[in-house]
């Protein structure tokens, strides 16, 4: 087991995004997204903007992730409309595309608990947040074209260096106010890009037992703040 740890610039709920009883991180880290498996975890901590009197070593949790689903972009799109943004504006792309498919793309994720749990005003918050913004487009550069929300507009280039979307059903979301602070022996050090838990399980382990609470956004209980708090 492998837990991907990185700092995080922002919370906005795009990336990752933690709606709908799936976390999902489309977009940014293509390191990352390249090369973590399904079994691995992913965790988020505070970069200097989300905590800016931190000290090196003083990073907060942000979320913890077990990878379950890796998808392409293409099946991505497919398999979860519901992450799409509902604000959408093309970025940089003809504006002819022939919409390409994938066939017979394998899920390899639960249903979403998904629109039926959720009220319109929440529905069309989490829609704003959509990280799904890579359209299979035969006529774009590299075959996607991005439909950018109000969270994400460029990064094209850096986004597609991984075809991966990593989908994690079990999850562990703490939002503002609510970053974990981690002990000293299995906290990591955090470099510029990412680095290896070293304390993989014991890292894990500490989150499950000490840290879930009835504010802590998880699969089994979607909803429990409105978006804006994670701004």
């Amino acid at each position: 087991m492998k837990v991907f740890c990185y700092k995080m610039t922002c919370d906005t709920g795009f990336a990752p995004n933690p709606f709908y009883g799936v976390l999902t991180l489309a977009t940014c880290k293509p390191n990352i997204r390249r090369v973590a498996k399904p079994g691995d975890w992913i965790a988020g901590f505070t970069g200097k903007p989300l905590n800016p009197k931190q000290k090196i070593g003083e990073e907060k949790l942000v979320y913890l992730a077990k990878i379950t689903g890796k998808l392409t972009f293409a099946e991505y799109w497919q398999l979860f409309p519901e992450k799409r943004p509902i604000e959408q504006s093309v970025a940089s792309e003809p504006s002819s595309c022939s919409g390409a498919t994938v066939s017979n793309p394998k899920k390899t994720t639960k249903p979403c608990c998904g629109s039926a749990t959720v009220s319109d005003e929440d529905n069309d918050c989490y829609r704003k947040c959509g990280d799904n913004i890579y359209e299979p487009c035969e006529s774009a550069d590299k075959g996607y074209r991005q439909r950018a929300g109000k969270n994400h507009q460029g990064w094209t280039e850096s986004d597609l260096k991984a075809d991966a979307v990593l989908v994690c059903e079990e999850f562990y979301y703490f939002p503002k106010g609510n970053y974990v602070d981690i002990p000293s022996e299995i906290h990591p050090s955090l470099p510029r890009d990412f680095c290896y838990s070293r304390c993989p399980e014991e890292l894990v382990e500490y989150i499950k037992a000490h840290c879930v609470t009835s504010e802590t956004l998880t699969a089994s209980f979607p909803i429990p703040f409105k978006c804006k708090s994670l701004k």
